[in-house]
């Protein structure tokens, strides 16, 4: 896998549950993992899912390759497994993870390192229209605003300042607060 051009990696969605592309995304987020930030997004649609088991399983290994996760707080529902959301957290550090990114819809969102906790919510109320596409709107301006501050490094990821990482949540959350007050997607 040529990994040379991208500073961040993202993987994410329905892909991970359907073969080929769930053996095929795996094997690309190990090509890139020890080398480039990794984001993960796994967007779970519990209805799609053919063998829970099999599933999960593999959910575990892309959690140890990921630097980045963002589940929403459905998502964490799904995965808790009888823990509470602190020892599903803790779990998600002890895999390797350096930043874990709850959302939670109209409430914003709460991002956890081994080291603190924070979070944002939107600036304004929103009335949502269509939430298709707030995650990976979230996703988009999170990762984008830690490259903007040049920040999209493996060795820096780990130490990162509250204040850098707050204005990159904060980013997240806005931007998909734009996207849900939209009828359609765009």
């Amino acid at each position: 896998t040529d990994i040379s051009s991208g500073q961040a990696y993202f993987f994410g969605g329905i892909s991970l549950i359907s073969e080929p592309c769930a053996s095929t995304y795996e094997y690309l987020m190990r090509g890139v993992a020890t080398q480039k930030v990794v984001m993960l997004d796994p967007n779970i649609r519990p209805a799609f899912i053919e063998d829970e088991n099999k599933y999960r399983t593999r959910l575990d290994r892309l959690f140890k390759c990921a630097d980045i996760l963002k589940i929403s707080d459905e998502d964490l529902s799904w995965i808790l497994n009888e823990k509470s959301e602190e020892e599903a957290i803790i779990s998600f550090f002890k895999k390797g993870l350096s930043i874990v990114i709850v959302t939670r819809g109209a409430e914003g969102a709460c991002l956890f390192t081994p080291n603190f906790t924070m979070s944002a919510k939107p600036k304004v109320s929103v009335k949502a229209t269509n939430t298709v596409g707030a995650g990976d709107t979230f996703n988009a301006g999170f990762l984008a605003s830690l490259a903007d501050a040049g920040l999209l490094d493996k060795a820096k990821l780990s130490s990162l300042k509250q204040d850098l990482l707050y204005k990159a949540l904060e980013d997240g959350v806005a931007v998909a607060s734009k996207v849900v007050q939209s009828k359609g997607t765009k």
